[in-house]
């Protein structure tokens, strides 16, 4: 089917473009968490066409641009009707690069804020990786930034399909990192693809974002990424993209999926082992350079509601609440922080390098402690985990100890 400007200009007159809406389901809780919102063209003739189809077509002129100007206010006025039914579901769209070459749009975004159409934290922009890498300009980066800066949510699509993809995560503002279908569903059958999801997955926690896997066909491609920690998912297997009315039933019907996030487990251990080598590091070079004065010793984080294990234990972490070895984790994990801190202090106060081995080896002591309760946590959701699969196979989230 030969498609012109034309054609998507008649289209958009006509009124021939809708949203239809692809569920997010959060790998945390099992539950519903949002959709994206995904442009549709359906035609004249009763074909419905892709993006694939047109946007590509339509970025070659300022046509791009029109179609985001033309469909935003349809979309805050799906968003009042999905509100109706959950008003803590999130949402996301797509724009494209060309979208920022005037402040339009972002004035768009931030009049629907002003006015409370738009829940900034519930609300998300996705840009796909590429379109960065070529539109890479002071800008384009001012106007994403304001974005940022008024709460809405940055996510970069199809990551792991660009050439500089930790670059990218580096420079610019995101706080969700979505992962390319194809490599998310070539992890079945590929090792590198698996080794490449795993530390897409590991570098986003250490940069505390949002990570989801998109592509899941399958129960099995599902609990292959809770394990490996992703956060939120969608695809086929959990909700086909869909008409707005079908999406607010879909609400309605409260599906759930398995939930026990055993792969945010493991993403907490390393996260430990993280802070722990870099005490170890600052307080051992700190102690032996005895030729620089030293204001303070530690940089790493010593609040322990706010380093990496804090942030989840306080935040995603209470899933898991009632389980014994989750419940005893906080004292330890806060005396650990304590001994950080006389190591910090000894340092400074020059006191005999036996007292601060001995405070060393205290910590690392400390740290087994954390880090046995942290494997026995593990140990308790997998046989959960097994006991959800044999009561209903994906159909019930059982999180009790």
């Amino acid at each position: 089917m030969k498609i012109s400007l034309l054609d998507v200009a008649r289209g958009l007159v006509n009124e021939e473009f809708v949203y239809y809406y692809q569920p997010k389901v959060s790998m945390v809780t099992g539950k519903l968490c949002g959709a994206e919102a995904l442009l549709r063209w359906s035609r004249p003739d009763g074909t419905l066409l892709t993006p694939a189809a047109f946007i590509p077509l339509a970025e070659t002129t300022t046509l791009i641009t029109d179609i985001a100007s033309a469909m935003f206010p349809r979309l805050m006025e799906d968003l009042d009707d999905i509100r109706k039914a959950d008003d803590s579901l999130h949402l996301s769209f797509n724009l494209s690069a060309k979208d920022f070459e005037s402040a339009e749009m972002v004035d768009t975004i931030g009049n629907a804020i002003r006015s409370n159409q738009l829940d900034p934290k519930l609300f998300q922009v996705e840009l796909t990786e590429t379109s960065i890498i070529l539109n890479d300009n002071p800008l384009f980066r001012e106007r994403l930034n304001s974005l940022h800066e008024m709460g809405i949510g940055l996510g970069m699509d199809d990551f792991g399909t660009g050439y500089s993809s930790i670059n990218m995560l580096s420079k610019w503002p995101f706080t969700t990192v979505k992962i390319d279908q194809e490599l998310v569903q070539s992890t079945q059958a590929s090792a590198k693809s698996r080794t490449i999801v795993a530390n897409s997955i590991t570098l986003a926690h250490q940069l505390g974002m949002n990570i989801v896997a998109e592509g899941i066909e399958s129960a099995e491609l599902y609990d292959y990424l809770v394990n490996s920690g992703c956060t939120e998912g969608q695809g086929y297997w959990l909700g086909r993209p869909m008409q707005l009315a079908a999406y607010q039933d879909f609400i309605h019907k409260e599906h759930r999926w398995s939930g026990v996030p055993i792969g945010l487990i493991y993403m907490a251990k390393l996260e430990h082992l993280r802070w722990m080598r870099l005490v170890t590091d600052e307080v051992i070079n700190a102690a032996l350079d005895t030729e620089h004065a030293h204001e303070k010793v530690l940089t790493v984080e010593l609040d322990p509601t706010r380093c990496r294990l804090g942030h989840w234990y306080y935040g995603l972490g209470q899933e898991f609440k009632g389980y014994p070895a989750f419940d005893g984790l906080e004292a330890p994990h806060s005396h650990l922080h304590h001994i950080a801190r006389q190591l910090g202090d000894a340092v400074l106060q020059k006191v005999p390098h036996d007292r601060i081995l001995a405070l060393l080896h205290e910590l690392s002591s400390q740290s087994n402690i954390v880090l046995a309760l942290l494997q026995d946590l593990e140990n308790d959701a997998r046989f959960a985990k097994l006991r959800q699969g044999a009561a209903g196979d994906h159909a019930t989230l059982t999180l009790s100890p």
